[in-house]
């Protein structure tokens, strides 16, 4: 291989590297480190599983009870006891 042709590659790779990332070089170190990758996600799951089931559970409820408004339930209590009225006869 003479100087210029070498000069060409190193210019070529050194381009490879300017222009952004190589996907190939990123799935050779996913590939390499799969064994680390899959095992810190593992790990991550197995601990925040175990620590959920050493929490205590805690159910809160909350109920209001709001006594009828008056406007309302004097009409609505009229009308039924109408009703009522024609069946006690």
């Amino acid at each position: 291989m003479t100087e210029n042709q070498t000069d060409k590659l190193d210019s070529s790779n050194l381009d490879a590297h300017h222009n952004g990332i190589n996907f190939l070089e990123l799935a050779i170190l996913f590939i390499k480190n799969v064994k680390l990758i899959l095992g810190v996600t593992l790990a991550g799951g197995v601990l925040s599983a175990g620590l959920s089931m050493l929490i205590p559970n805690t159910f809160t409820g909350v109920a209001k009870i709001l006594p009828p408004q008056s406007n309302q339930s004097s009409s609505v209590n009229a009308v039924m006891l109408a009703q009522l009225g024609g069946l006690l006869e």
